[in-house]
């Protein structure tokens, strides 16, 4: 269980942002004080990853053959970023106290802020490529939804935001691609 430890954030990021999903909308004071939970933990497990020797995971999948997913944080340098996306976190969060108090998607906001904290950490945890290009896509579209929140105001923005994340994704699976070709594994 300890080797999950690197883990939790995301997990619990992810699934925060799926009950928060389930909740209805009229509990708006939940989605705050939910989130703001969890970044928090984000931020003490970051300080404290970073504070710590290196620690890595391995999953083994038997349905694909054993394949392996590697994740871990290997180098003090990886502590550092993922140390800045648990400040990021925070501080957003802690702004949006002040300037989402009278936005009526704050349900949206909240589960779309907890998944892109969440992907943006495996994102720099994972030492496999599928994972990285799986959490970049999954994060473009959380970033999307974020910048699309109030669909009449943010519509134009978020189709830049759309196509801006699209043509970085199509250049990373083509990158994705030659690496595999050089080095024939994706870890």
């Amino acid at each position: 269980l300890m080797n999950y430890l690197v883990l939790f954030p995301f997990i619990i990021t992810f699934l925060a942002g799926v009950i928060l999903y389930l909740v209805p909308k009229k509990f708006n004071n939940v989605f705050k004080v939910v989130t703001g939970i969890i970044i928090t933990y984000l931020f003490f497990h970051t300080f404290y990853s970073f504070f710590k020797t290196p620690q890595n995971c391995e999953i083994n999948l038997p349905l694909f053959g054993g394949y392996k997913l590697l994740f871990g944080v290997k180098t003090k340098l990886a502590s550092l970023f993922i140390f800045f996306i648990g400040i990021v976190s925070l501080l957003i969060y802690i702004y949006s106290l002040k300037s989402t108090h009278d936005l009526k998607y704050i349900k949206e906001f909240n589960i779309y802020y907890l998944w892109s904290a969440g992907f943006s950490y495996i994102i720099l945890i994972t030492g496999d490529l599928l994972v990285i290009l799986g959490a970049w896509g999954f994060l473009g579209f959380t970033l999307y939804k974020l910048v699309n929140i109030d669909r009449h105001k943010g519509a134009r923005q978020a189709k830049k935001v759309f196509l801006l994340i699209g043509a970085t994704d199509a250049i990373f699976v083509l990158d994705v691609g030659i690496l595999y070709s050089i080095a024939k594994t994706f870890n």
